[in-house]
């Protein structure tokens, strides 16, 4: 049973390993002066690893990224498809649930 585990989480690190050097290779690109566009990065950036789950992490970033920008004073700046799908996984969380509870 150990063993069915171990192997598990082996096989799973080399495309997590690569997944994470995408991230960070994008890292330059951000524009670091511009904080509506910073701070959701960086919270993007240290969240996964907090989490412990790339999804938890993603999901937090996709509900963080709107209100930002909402209290920024640039709303418009996001699509009305985030600010629905914000809402759709504040839901999700308020109910089911993660693992970061």
């Amino acid at each position: 049973m150990l063993s069915d585990a171990i192997g598990t989480i082996a096989g799973a690190a080399p495309p997590l390993d690569i997944d994470g050097a995408t991230v960070l290779r994008h890292i330059p690109k951000i524009d670091w002066k511009d904080p509506t566009e910073t701070i959701p990065a960086l919270l993007t950036v240290l969240g996964i690893p907090l989490s412990y789950s790339i999804a938890d992490g993603l999901v937090l970033e996709f509900i963080r990224y709107p209100l930002i920008e909402l209290l920024s004073g640039s709303g418009r700046k996001a699509n009305w498809l985030t600010y629905v799908l914000a809402v759709v996984l504040v839901v999700y969380f308020a109910s089911v649930g993660s693992k970061m509870v």
